[in-house]
């Protein structure tokens, strides 16, 4: 048992009690704060509804952000762009780049929710650090690999 304080899944400072595979491990509660529960009633919420809910997004770091796009742009391209098997991968890429700063601080919340929808698409558990076993680079290494990094 872990003693003390985990700061953050990857040292980010945040502060998370008591065991940290409750939060960060595959399927951990970081990923419900972050995502919403797994299911419809999460995926029939409105944008503005999911934004104001769940709130993670909110403290969300630019850089990393612009990184993670940057990926999903990298991976649209060498899956034949936007029309062809590249397109889930420029759809995310575009959520963060063509975002709504006007939003303030839910500028973020789009760009979450659409990473958190194509993870769940293609993968049974959130997040966690298995996104490692993935080829990096492909779809379930960045998607797993930002909600574990988040």
């Amino acid at each position: 048992m872990l003693l003390g304080t985990i700061y953050g899944c990857v040292l980010d400072g945040e502060k998370y009690p008591g065991r940290v595979e409750h939060v960060c491990l595959m399927g951990g509660q970081g990923y419900i704060d972050m995502c919403g529960p797994r299911g419809y009633t999460t995926d029939l919420m409105s944008d503005s509804e999911w934004r104001t809910t769940y709130t993670l997004h909110r403290r969300y770091k630019d850089t990393m952000l612009q990184h993670y796009a940057g990926k999903f742009e990298q991976l649209s391209i060498e899956e034949g762009g936007q029309g062809g098997l590249g397109n889930p991968a420029h759809r995310l890429s575009a959520l963060w780049f063509d975002r709504d700063v006007g939003l303030g601080d839910d500028q973020a919340a789009s760009f979450f929710r659409g990473v958190c929808k194509q993870m769940r698409q293609i993968t049974d558990e959130d997040g966690g650090p298995d996104h490692t076993l993935y080829q990096p680079g492909s779809m379930q290494e960045l998607t797993m690999g930002f909600a574990y990094e988040t």
